[in-house]
């Protein structure tokens, strides 16, 4: 007898989407707008063409689409990753898109990586920002 395979550990959101609607269509969904706050409309106003539809198909979509509503009306949602993208290749995707000029979201959506991530990298805090030579190091060992 095999083991089943393990599950994937998914962040909050995504969690509430496979309890929804199952873990296929919550990756599907991790795939589709992973690190980019996407619009989601009330379940009554989707389109056959919104992206949320295309991803995981109408009825799927109508369930996620009313319970992140929560029947308000519809919102802008910021989507984790989920489990999914190769670092290596992220990465050089990342100064690829970056060095064309894309928008943040733009460059979420080609990378797979996080809106916020693309922000530090803008805004040199992604770990590889130069201390300012006019600044000594708090523990310089000279």
């Amino acid at each position: 007898m095999t083991a089943p395979a393990a599950q994937p550990k998914l962040p909050r959101l995504l969690g509430e989407i496979e309890q929804l609607v199952g873990l296929r269509a919550a990756l599907q969904v991790a795939s589709a707008a992973g690190g980019r706050r996407r619009y989601v409309p009330a379940a009554s106003n989707l389109a056959a063409d919104h992206w949320l539809v295309v991803a995981i198909g109408l009825e799927n979509a109508r369930i996620v689409a009313d319970h992140l509503s929560a029947g308000t009306g519809g919102m802008h949602v910021l989507f984790p990753l989920g489990p999914t993208g190769k670092r290596a290749e992220q990465w050089k995707a990342l100064q690829d898109a970056l060095a064309a000029g894309g928008t943040n979201n733009q460059v979420a959506g080609d990378t797979g990586l996080h809106e916020r991530t693309i922000r530090r990298h803008r805004n040199g805090h992604a770990g590889t920002a130069r201390r300012d030579p006019r600044q000594p190091a708090l523990f310089d060992r000279d």
